[in-house]
């Protein structure tokens, strides 16, 4: 349904922004208060209600102020990039949100007729009220015995060899209401099918695994005494008449250090041959619970009527884009860092949001909303994460993109996307920064038999050095820092807090290698586990080292590399604090050529006098002051 301010959008004759050479999007008053917005949004109307969500899941403000002629307005366009015959992109747009004004736009697509590549629910068909309702289960059942039936790529992902986790817990017969207990699973068959949950655990207490509750737990674990996420994901397990469930708190000894570190190196095998993965994706904490009450209108596809002339017209169904980033990437559960690899090992997710449930594997997205796939232009967004994992696990050497040198390149690729996606989350713990992430690690040790040291890999360490934060910030808007205590050598990402970019990574044809790697060495914390947590290391290199200094930028508000006079580039700095004045060197690690121009990425390091080593503090990409950056003579330089 749409409420009286969504309606004449589709009734009226507004002026299209039309063709791709158009960029003055033509606005026009939609809702004029920001109550009047939310009311709608209360009542069921598809448009404000994803819009409502949306600017409320990011920005904070008073809805009763108003202070212009309205609060929202909207455009209609057909110049966007992915644009099929017959559709037009609505944008709804508010500018009076956020502390510094920032703007807020969400975007829908307008489609006449079928979108292509996809299928979804009957438009009249009875939506349910709850995600708990037997017609969701009913669906998910489907989803899973598709997959199950029809994916080769989703059946092929568990180890080829059958494996268990060390405990799992015995939530009973699909009839049952009795309590779960603990059990140990030696006398199991490494057949045995298990489901895992993925879940925030929040602030509040809850009910945990321990050394002095290891035996007790074995007779029984009342439901009672369970978070209402734990008793959702038992009705989730026995729906689907499996018995066995693996939940981080009760399956790991959370006051045994040894037996958190162990299990956590075996978490890649704890998700890999996880049955189906249950996701709380909707819930902030372990008290949320997985299930949600909504309005059945706004998770129905949007049906209207268009009169317009020169336009689409007759029967038109929007589309929210949004509602991928709302209902999955961009909700509680996926900003938690040990979610990245859950998400991504587990060969089929099952997300519980609040307002629908989502389907995740290695060759389906789909929702309530759209049963059968959700349409292409989301893959422009934040969906399609998933499909990353082929790529770990099942790299076809023979397919690499034709300007890889090495083909196993497709897997250093896929490996840089996921670090940038997982420093944009949070840890409740800085310290598990590399253990959070050893699982997929793993995967790819396993798969390139490359040494990995703490968070970059020894094929291409030239190229991962060259990872830079954006504008020194974490996700959270705070500047970027680096943690004590130590986690990292300052080489690492993994050293700091903030929003890692890995973007100039991702092509090695294109550039020439300017420093030799002598030596790498990382020390681990626990020997055994090669990905996990560390507490040292080193990296020596032979490259033009070259004294520098930085000065502020004239031309903005950044900083600039200085040596001998001459300014050399932007400095991206790892850090929000200013760079030292005194100490500081850089050494080229890169070479490529943009339009006939030769340009350099480069290292800047601070020097501890005491040691005669080098901390990473920054990088400077792009830099077009070759002659001036490789004037010096070559040596060996140790980071730390």
């Amino acid at each position: 349904m749409l409420c009286s301010a969504c309606t004449p959008i589709f009734q009226s004759n507004p002026k299209f922004s039309f063709g791709p050479e158009d960029l003055d999007f033509v606005w026009h008053n939609h809702q004029k208060t920001a109550a009047g917005l939310r009311n709608a949004a209360k009542q069921g109307c598809y448009i404000c209600s994803a819009f409502w969500d949306g600017m409320t899941g990011q920005f904070s403000f008073d809805p009763e102020a108003n202070e212009s002629e309205s609060f929202t307005r909207y455009s209609l366009s057909d110049a966007w990039s992915y644009a099929p015959e017959g559709t037009c992109e609505l944008l709804i747009y508010s500018d009076m949100v956020g502390g510094d004004g920032q703007p807020f736009v969400r975007q829908f697509v307008v489609e006449a007729g079928d979108f292509e590549g996809t299928s979804r629910m009957e438009d009249d068909a009875e939506t349910p009220s709850s995600t708990s309702s037997e017609a969701s289960f009913g669906l998910a059942k489907q989803w899973l015995a598709k997959c199950l039936r029809d994916h080769s790529t989703c059946r092929s992902i568990p180890d080829k060899d059958p494996w268990i986790p060390t405990r799992l817990l015995d939530v009973g017969s699909s009839e049952s209401e009795e309590d779960t207990r603990l059990v140990i699973t030696n006398n199991l068959s490494p057949y045995t099918l298990y489901m895992t949950l993925s879940h925030c655990w929040g602030s509040a207490q809850i009910v945990q695994l321990r050394t002095a509750t290891l035996d007790s737990m074995q007779d029984r674990i009342p439901l009672s005494s369970l978070p209402q996420t734990f008793r959702d994901a038992i009705f989730v397990v026995k729906q689907f008449e499996i018995r066995y469930l693996w939940i981080d708190s009760l399956c790991i000894i959370q006051d045994s250090m040894d037996d958190w570190q162990h299990e956590a190196a075996r978490m890649a095998f704890v998700y890999k041959n996880s049955y189906c993965n249950v996701a709380a994706t909707g819930s902030s904490n372990s008290h949320g619970g997985c299930f949600a009450l909504r309005l059945p209108s706004i998770v129905r596809p949007c049906l209207v009527e268009a009169t317009w002339d020169g336009g689409v017209t007759g029967s038109v169904r929007v589309i929210d884009l949004g509602m991928w980033t709302d209902g999955v990437s961009g909700a509680p559960l996926n900003k938690r860092a040990w979610v990245v690899q859950e998400r991504l090992l587990a060969p089929r997710v099952l997300h519980f949001s609040t307002r629908q449930i989502f389907w995740e594997c290695f060759e389906l997205d789909a929702c309530e909303t759209y049963p059968s796939g959700i349409p292409q232009a989301f893959y422009a967004g934040s969906a399609g994460f998933k499909h990353l994992s082929p790529a770990i696990d099942h790299a076809s050497l023979r397919s690499s993109p034709r300007w890889t040198p090495d083909p196993a390149w497709r897997l250093y690729h896929t490996w840089n996307w996921i670090v940038s996606a997982y420093m944009k989350c949070g840890l409740t713990k800085a310290q598990d920064k590399l253990i959070a992430l050893s699982g997929i690690a793993s995967e790819m040790q396993r798969l390139t038999e490359d040494e990995y040291l703490a968070g970059l890999w020894r094929m291409y360490v030239p190229y991962q050095l060259l990872w830079f934060i954006e504008s020194r910030r974490q996700s959270n808007g705070e500047g970027s820092f680096r943690p004590a205590p130590y986690r990292a050598p300052s080489w690492s990402w993994a050293s700091v807090e903030g929003e890692v970019n890995t973007t100039s990574l991702n092509n090695p044809n294109s550039a020439s290698i300017l420093v030799s790697v002598l030596n790498a060495h990382v020390t681990l914390v626990r020997s055994e586990n090669k990905t996990g947590q560390t507490k040292g290391g080193f990296l020596i290199l032979r490259g033009h080292l070259s004294a520098a200094g930085w000065k502020p930028d004239s031309e903005g508000e950044g900083i600039v590399l200085v040596v001998n006079d001459a300014i050399c580039g932007q400095i991206h700095a790892d850090e929000a604090t200013d760079l030292p004045a005194y100490g500081l060197f850089c050494v080229p690690i890169l070479r490529h050529v943009s339009e006939g121009k030769a340009l350099l990425d480069v290292l800047i390091l601070h020097m501890r006098e005491a040691e005669r080593t080098f901390e990473r503090i920054g990088v400077v990409l792009g830099s077009d002051a070759e002659e001036m950056l490789l004037i010096d003579d070559e040596q060996d330089i140790t980071l730390i």
